[in-house]
């Protein structure tokens, strides 16, 4: 652990997600919760209109971040937790609810569903419907779209990335996700009209 009168604030994110992984130095999540609490709360505001229950869900997501930072390699932190933030309480509302499904097979609820295909913007599905929704659809994917559909959006991976880990070359990777996207909409589209 590096000294405890090492100045750290004044770091990037990425240097502090980076000193956290060799240190576990526990400042870091600390100047992280300070810099990004009241974007997490605003998020979790959306989803739950109790004020101490989004603290709540933004304080459990915050001590995760204690193991969550080892396992991702997390190249622009802000984004990252804004996905981390409302899929945690995506996954909330849906183990608070009766309804029970298969979930896609996900590491761990950091990683599930936030894709840009969100067209239920007027209200008519519920943010737990829609998460039951989109994990049918995605499942109905080939593996190869489902793959890199996970790999891009639900790990926030570059194409490049999604390349490497793969196998695939770029064109294959950005054809899959094209096609991927594609389906996921159509079926999507069929299952909520």
């Amino acid at each position: 652990m590096p000294p405890q009168d090492l100045d750290i604030a004044h770091l990037s994110d990425h240097d502090l997600i980076m000193l956290f992984k060799k240190t576990d130095d526990k400042r870091v999540i600390g100047l992280l919760y300070k810099r990004y609490v009241v974007m997490s709360l605003a998020i979790a505001r959306k989803y739950f209109n109790d004020t101490s229950k989004a603290e709540d869900v933004v304080m459990a997501i915050f001590e995760k971040l204690l193991t969550i930072l080892h396992q991702h390699q997390i190249q622009n932190f802000r984004p990252w937790l804004h996905s981390v933030v409302k899929n945690h309480c995506l996954m909330e509302l849906r183990s608070s609810s009766k309804v029970q499904f298969n979930p896609i097979d996900l590491q761990n609820e950091a990683d599930v569903v936030e894709l840009d295909l969100r067209q239920h913007q007027d209200g008519e599905l519920s943010n737990e419907q829609w998460l039951i929704k989109l994990t049918n659809a995605l499942a109905q994917l080939n593996t190869e779209q489902n793959t890199c559909i996970k790999l891009f959006y639900l790990e926030n991976k570059s194409y490049q990335e999604v390349a490497q880990i793969t196998g695939f070359t770029m064109l294959q990777v950005k054809s899959h996700i094209q096609n991927g996207k594609r389906n996921l909409k159509n079926s999507l589209s069929k299952s909520i009209s």
